[in-house]
């Protein structure tokens, strides 16, 4: 075998595939998407589909839900021509959702390779965003996975 075929076929990744959604409903606006992981995110993609393709991944605050960061951000991703996604915080305090960051950080490379394989999105204009509580798992997520975003807002 030649030197360059080899270096060539020892240089190639195995290709990477999306991460599989186990159902995919439309409520209102957005796709409300569950991984086969367990993980639930909801995505809103703008009227008539996005056309600049940036993607901000939201992080809602502590006794809030994904509905209410994507309404904040309904009117930006329209005039910016962007997707939202909202991860799922999973933890439970007084009946209410609270993130956990130990085991909600980990779950968004994830839900970021689902996005960029389903949606149109570049993967070149990805923002972390949130408040509150979303804030810090915004910075965690944009910590632990820097070269994956373009930056962040909290």
């Amino acid at each position: 075998m030649k030197p360059l075929a080899l270096l060539v076929l020892l240089s190639a990744g195995a290709v990477a595939e999306a991460p599989k959604a186990k159902s995919v409903t439309k409520q209102g606006e957005w796709d409300v998407v569950t991984l086969e992981s367990g993980t639930v995110a909801k995505v809103l993609v703008p009227a008539g589909g996005a056309k600049s393709n940036g993607l901000v991944m939201a992080f809602h605050g502590n006794y809030t839900e994904p509905d209410d960061i994507l309404r904040f951000g309904a009117p930006l991703a329209a005039h910016r021509d962007q997707v939202w996604c909202a991860l799922q915080a999973t933890g439970s305090e007084q009946g209410a959702r609270v993130w956990d960051l130990e085991a909600d950080v980990p779950r968004i490379p994830e839900l970021l390779d689902y996005v960029l394989g389903t949606y149109p999105v570049e993967k070149t204009r990805v923002l972390s965003f949130g408040f509150s509580m979303g804030g810090a798992a915004a910075c965690r997520a944009y910590g632990n996975s820097r070269a994956r975003f373009a930056g962040h807002v909290t």
